[in-house]
Parts: C-alpha cells; sequence; structure tokens
C-alpha cells in the first residue's frame, strides 16, 4: 500500500473549453504489515486462519490481496456450514513514520446452516444456494418451497406439496422442509374453458405448444403451471388487461389432464393516436415507426417500446434529454383515445474528437472507424457503428466512449481504448480416421494421430494487421497457411486476407500436393448481404492415383491455375453452431482462366440453402438444398464429390456419383444436387443437449451438365442421436440407401463432430 501525496494542477486552455491537467506525487512510502489481529469467534483455530490468509508480518500491504485472503476464510467458513459468516477488515492501524500496519480482522461466523428434507430423495443442494447469502429467513424458506415445487414438477408430482419451518437449535439454525410428494402422475392433452375470443388451436400455437410427438410428452409438470402466467400476457397482448386464468386438475387413475379456465374480460382497442409537441422531426416519420395502430389491440408494453423508438429516433437524430409520455383514456365501451406527448431535448453536434489509450494503434486507424467528425449532428447510431467498427479491429479488449457536453449545442466525443494482448499461440492433439468413423467404438477404427498448431500476432505495425501461421499435421492432410490480414482495402472498410499455403492431402480416389497464393476480402451489402470476393492462383500435383488415367484430364503431371470468385451471402440463423430458426444462403460463382501460363479454364457454380424451423417445443425440422454445376477443363479436385455423415448418409465418404469402371472409386462430377431433410427432438428433458434425429437424404453427381436427371436422384434414410456442444453437435447416424446396388440392403455407421447443416 501507498501513502502518497498527491498535487493536482489544472490550466484552462484560453479560447477552448479545454484543460491541461498535470499530476505529481513529490512523495509516497510503501508500507509493510507488522502484525495480524484476529477478533471475534473463532471457530477455525487461528494457525489455520493464517494459513488460508497466506499473509505475514514482513510483507508489502497490497489491499487486493488481503480481500482475496479474506475470501478464503469466508469460504472455509462456509465449507463448514456457516454460511452467513462474515469475515472483514475492521481497522488499519497505521505507523506513517514506521511505514508499517497493523491489521483487525474481525470474524463472525454468525448461525450455523443446516437443511433437511423429509419425505423425498431430493438433494438439499437444490435450496443450498438460497441460504448462501444472508437473506429475510421467510424469503429463503419461500424460496427454498418454490425451488423444491419445480423440481417436483418436472418429474411429475404435480400435487406435491411442501412445508417449510425453521428449528434454532443453539447456534445452529435447522432449516426443515417436509415434502409430500403423492403420486407419479402423468400428463394428458391441456384443456381451455371460458375462452371466447381465441379457439383452444389459437391459443396454443401462440404459446409455442402442439401436439404430443410419438411417444414423447410436449410439456413437463412444471410448464404446466408456467403456462398460467403465459397465457395471461398473451391475452394482455391482444388487449385483454384484466384476463384471470385459473389451473385445475381433471384427474382419472394415474393421469390428469390440465384444464386453463379463462375469465376474458372487456378487450381495450384503439380508436385514435395521436403525437403531441413533436416540432423538430416530422410527425409522419414516426407514425411509421410505430406498431400501435388505430383498430388495433391497446397493450401498455407495446405502447411503451414504441415510446423507446421514438426516443431513438430522436437520439439518432442528435439530441439528448428528450421526455416522452403516453395519455391513453378509455371511453365506455373500453375505446382508447391515445395522446403521446413529446418534450423535446436539445440537438448536440460534435465538436472535438479525443482519443485516449493507444500506445501502439496508430490514431488514424481509430478515427477510421468514428463514424462521427467534428460539425456533425451527435447521432446516437453512428455510435453504435462506431463502436461495433472498434471491435471488429480486434485489437482493444476494453472500449468506452463518452460524451462530454461544451458549449450549449455542442459536445466532446472521447474515446477510450485498452489495447490486448498482440500474441497468441495454441496448439491442438486430437485423433482422427482415414475414413469416417464407423463404429460409436472408436478402438474398432482406424486411428490416427492429429496435430494443429497456430501463432497470431495482433496489430502489426499499429494499424490493426494481423499475421497468423496455422500448422495441421495428420496422416490424411499436412496443411502450413500464412496469413495477412487487414481490416481496409484500398481505403474502404473491407477485411482482406492475403495467404500462401502448402498442402498434401489423400482423397478417396486420389492424392495431391499443392501450394498456392490467395487474395480475399469481405463487403457487407444492403438487405443482410455480405459479399466475399476472392483471387488466386495455384500449382497441384496429383500423387497415389487409384483410379484410370484417362479418367484425370490432367493425369499426374502439375497443372496450374488463375482463378476469380465473387460469392454472396446471407446469413439469418439465430445460432451459428447450434441454429433452431432462420436460413443461411450462398451463391458461389468461380472463372479460372487461362492467365500468366496456366492451364485453367473452367467455370463453377454453386449455391447453398440452409432453413431452421422449430415445429414446436423441443422438436426442430432442418432441410439443406445444395446445387451445382461445372463447365470446361475441370481438374479432378476440382469436380464436385459427395456421399458421408455430410453429404448424402447412404453412401460412403465421396462414392455417391460416376465411379471409375476398374477400381470402382468415385472420379467426381461436373454437376450436383443435394437435398437433406432432418427432423431432431428432444429425448429427455433431463439431458437437454442429447437429440434424436430422424433424416431423409436425396441427391446425385452427375459425369456432365447434360446427365443431370431428377430421376435418377439417389434416396436414404435413417436415424440417429445429436448431442449439442457449444461448437456444434456430437452426430452418430445410421442410413440405408434406398436405392442399393443389388438389392443389398446394409446400413451405414456415421460418427462425426459438427453440424451437416
Amino acid at each position: 500500500m501507498f501513502s502518497p501525496q498527491i498535487e493536482i494542477d489544472i490550466k484552462k486552455i484560453t479560447g477552448a473549453n479545454l484543460a491541461d491537467i498535470s499530476v505529481r506525487l513529490p512523495g509516497w512510502r510503501r508500507l509493510t504489515i507488522r502484525k495480524i489481529i484476529f477478533e471475534g469467534q473463532g471457530v477455525i483455530a487461528e494457525d489455520k486462519l493464517r494459513g488460508l490468509l497466506g499473509l505475514k508480518s514482513g510483507d508489502y500491504y497490497v489491499p487486493r490481496k488481503l480481500e482475496a485472503a479474506l475470501a478464503r476464510i469466508r469460504r472455509a467458513y462456509n465449507k463448514l456450514g456457516y454460511n452467513w459468516a462474515e469475515v472483514k477488515l475492521a481497522r488499519e492501524e497505521v505507523d506513517q513514520q514506521k511505514g508499517v500496519v497493523d491489521l483487525v480482522i474481525s470474524l463472525n461466523p454468525s448461525a450455523k446452516i443446516s437443511i433437511r428434507l423429509l419425505g423425498t430423495n431430493l438433494s438439499p443442494k437444490i435450496v443450498q444456494p438460497v441460504w448462501e447469502q444472508k437473506v429475510f429467513e421467510e424469503w429463503a424458506l419461500s424460496e427454498g418451497e418454490a425451488l423444491l415445487l419445480k423440481q417436483l414438477r418436472k418429474r411429475g408430482y404435480l400435487l406435491a406439496t411442501v412445508r417449510p419451518r425453521l428449528k434454532p437449535e443453539g447456534n445452529e439454525l435447522l432449516v426443515i422442509y417436509e415434502v409430500h410428494q403423492g403420486l407419479r402422475l402423468e400428463i394428458k392433452e391441456i384443456e381451455f374453458r371460458g375462452n371466447q375470443t381465441f379457439s383452444q388451436k389459437e391459443i396454443k400455437k401462440s404459446l409455442g405448444i402442439g401436439e404430443k410427438f410419438l411417444f414423447f410428452p410436449y410439456l413437463d409438470g412444471q410448464e404446466v403451471f408456467d403456462l398460467t402466467e403465459k397465457i395471461r400476457l398473451f391475452y394482455a397482448e391482444q388487449g385483454f388487461p384484466q384476463t384471470r386464468v385459473t389451473l385445475n386438475f381433471s384427474r382419472k387413475d394415474n393421469s390428469v389432464r390440465p384444464v386453463y379456465f379463462i375469465e376474458e374480460g372487456p378487450r381495450w382497442m384503439v380508436r385514435s393516436l395521436e403525437i403531441q409537441g413533436a416540432a423538430a422531426l416530422p410527425v409522419e416519420e414516426m407514425f411509421r415507426l410505430l406498431d400501435t395502430r388505430p383498430g388495433q389491440p391497446y397493450y401498455k408494453l407495446r405502447m411503451q417500446r414504441d415510446l423507446e423508438k421514438i426516443n431513438q429516433l430522436y437520439l439518432n437524430r442528435g439530441f439528448r434529454g428528450n421526455q416522452l409520455e403516453v395519455e391513453a383514456t378509455p371511453d365506455r365501451e373500453n375505446n382508447m383515445d391515445v395522446v403521446i406527448r413529446v418534450n423535446e431535448g436539445r440537438r448536440f453536434q460534435i465538436s472535438n474528437i479525443f482519443i485516449t489509450g493507444n500506445h501502439l494503434t496508430h490514431k488514424n486507424v481509430i478515427l477510421r472507424e468514428v463514424r462521427l467528425r467534428p460539425g456533425d449532428w451527435a447521432e446516437y447510431n453512428r455510435l453504435l457503428e462506431t463502436r461495433r467498427g472498434l471491435d471488429s479491429l480486434g485489437v482493444f479488449s476494453e472500449i468506452k466512449l463518452e460524451e462530454i457536453p461544451a458549449a450549449d449545442n455542442s459536445m466532446n466525443l472521447s474515446v477510450q481504448v485498452r489495447e490486448g494482448e498482440q500474441n497468441f499461440a495454441g496448439l491442438g492433439l486430437g485423433i482422427e480416421t482415414r475414413e469416417e468413423a464407423r463404429s460409436l467404438a472408436l478402438w474398432e477404427n482406424e486411428l490416427r494421430p492429429r496435430i494443429t498448431a497456430e501463432y497470431i500476432r495482433h496489430n502489426l505495425l499499429g494499424n490493426a494487421s494481423q499475421l497468423s501461421l496455422v500448422g495441421q499435421l495428420s496422416l490424411v492432410e499436412k496443411r502450413l497457411v500464412a496469413t495477412w490480414q487487414q481490416p481496409h482495402f484500398l481505403g474502404l472498410r473491407m477485411r482482406t486476407y492475403f495467404s500462401g499455403y502448402l498442402e498434401k492431402e489423400d482423397r478417396t480416389s486420389f492424392s495431391y500436393e499443392r501450394r498456392g497464393l490467395t487474395l480475399s476480402t469481405m463487403r457487407n451489402l444492403p438487405a443482410g448481404f455480405s459479399l466475399l470476393l476472392a483471387a488466386g492462383a495455384l500449382r497441384t500435383k496429383l500423387t497415389n492415383l487409384q483410379i484410370a488415367e484417362s479418367e484425370v484430364e490432367r493425369e499426374r503431371l502439375p497443372y496450374s491455375i488463375a482463378y476469380g470468385s465473387a460469392t454472396f451471402i446471407q446469413d439469418r440463423r439465430n445460432d451459428t453452431f447450434n441454429p433452431s430458426s432462420g436460413y443461411f444462403f450462398s451463391l458461389a460463382l468461380e472463372r479460372a482462366y487461362p492467365l500468366l501460363e496456366t492451364e485453367s479454364n473452367f467455370l463453377k457454380l454453386f449455391a447453398k440453402f440452409l432453413y431452421f424451423y422449430p415445429l414446436t417445443t423441443g422438436i426442430n425440422f432442418n432441410t439443406t438444398l445444395r446445387f451445382g454445376l461445372a463447365s470446361g477443363t475441370v481438374p479432378i479436385p476440382e469436380r464436385f464429390f459427395a456421399g458421408g455423415s455430410n453429404s448424402f448418409r447412404g453412401e460412403a465418404f465421396e462414392m455417391l456419383g460416376p465411379k471409375d469402371p476398374e477400381s470402382g472409386l468415385p472420379v467426381g462430377g461436373r454437376s450436383i444436387f443435394l437435398l437433406n431433410m432432418e427432423v431432431r427432438f428432444l429425448l429427455l428433458k433431463k439431458l437437454p443437449n442429447l437429440y434424436g434425429a430422424i433424416f431423409y437424404d436425396v441427391g446425385q453427381v452427375f459425369p456432365e451438365i447434360r446427365d443431370f436427371n431428377f430421376l435418377k436422384l439417389s434416396q436414404a434414410a435413417g436415424f440417429g442421436l445429436r448431442y449439442r456442444t457449444p461448437l456444434g453437435p456430437i452426430r452418430f447416424d445410421v442410413g440405408w440407401n434406398l436405392d442399393p446396388p443389388g438389392n443389398k440392403w446394409k446400413p451405414g455407421f456415421f460418427l462425426t463432430i459438427g453440424n451437416m447443416f
């Protein structure tokens, strides 16, 4: 701990709303700990307390280290059942002349908390978090009761009851929950009564629940109770603010039918809508933003969201300090006359922009991402764009934008950044199979080691550029890639990549060695589209050819390709790795042209569309469509291949489509069509990451474009398991080709990590 003398000088700059601030430290002294004293009840022996503290006489006094030490002692008390223990620094007795400090630590273990559950096999750990902090005892009892009921209802004990009580025993507080579980009941189809405005089907659709799917229940016991509030909120959104919903059960033997009695009450409708007080911005523009309209139901929360939209409009035009309120007046028939009153704030312009915290990054790199300039209106949406732009540079660990009022109608923008680590290194070890795994017992597959090493240097040269080196080594493929990445291209905000690579890969019918250079850049377009442009040159040598040389246009001679490509992308998925709704679309056009004495001369088109739709709670429908065409002199590595867990689950990897008549191995094709459909459903509520799946695949690879024929598509069907992880699911599939050669039906087994869709 320091005991500094701090002197601050402030010198105002004439003619500007700025000042120079000087901070001087003419004297300071570092304190050491002389002794540590414990006060209070000693549940834990003092020698053990000092061991937990980890501080001793002669150590420098660092408050941060002391806080961490006190936290260790608190955790020790918690493990003994003293959840309400108080461990804090009571006093600091400082001797400035000698530079020492005596620390007095106060210990108050409070009561020991013991939790008992009677009449159930549930674990006391369920209610333990409620009692970890010192709270009102009645509140903790009630919260613990709610947690236990939730768990019991999930398990099917819908009519369970819990009776909580406290029993003090000396310095111990005994918390008792008496549980009466009752019978475990099966939930039958739910029923609604009293609903007049909406049908049962409409209510269920709005709540996102459907019928039973096969033998899987669509609701658990707790969800049955939660529906009461969801139904009330649905009616409130439709203009019924006084709706009451009561849940009863119709019981028969070991099953119950949940019955929801609905008292709808009066419906409020918007008769007229008016905006008053708006002078600086056109009222017509505000009306276009609103969801509330005359002739529609009146809902307070929807109206509040509309006020936020109007306020956001003012913020985006540079106004600050706006005040908005709504007045809704009903008539005898519950028709509402709605008036939105606007009290406009002040409109600000940007006076100056200050940038601090950048020690390595050039100032102009940051200014390029700032979407505002001196003299611009302080538009809030541009501030958000500025933050997103600075985030996208990937070099700052912290970004803070602050508006500082200056003159009457101007403000200064302060951009404060903190630069992150420049160097990153990673090493990955794993196993793989030369072919797709054919058994869940991994040792029965041909396993091979796989090593990935990576080094990244961020913010190279201070211009937010990045240099990365990635190496992959396995018995199937070897690859070394060096990439230079920068956030701009020719002064435009287009992230650009320049890569050089060496690779060697074994395929089903051949192997190849390749080296090449690529230049790519990405640009955001309107309507949520992105444009990826790429150009490159590569040289390839075929090796280990296992098919007839007549099937390979370049045979084994090295050949060179110069190409350019454009890819349009639109991604509307709710999650990149584990999507459950939305869609993804991409369209890629590649042209290889005989430039710089290269032998390339072909054109490729490939489109992909993925769609994800939630059928009901826990059940999703996923589909993907892929279509590709290629013309010209297309070398075999550039042709289309299909088959396996990521394309067609009725054939082994790359085995769908034309084959060499001698070896029976695939030779690829110049046209491809694939359609995959899959229904995923939650298997067990207790395992929310485990899903079952049934699928249907149809597709084919054709030798030439002229051979394309929808009547010659192959079909496959099967089932599988999915276990969701943060990086995508682990998938196990069993598939059958519905048009097997020689009518020999044989299942294919596929074990894969990653999402097919």
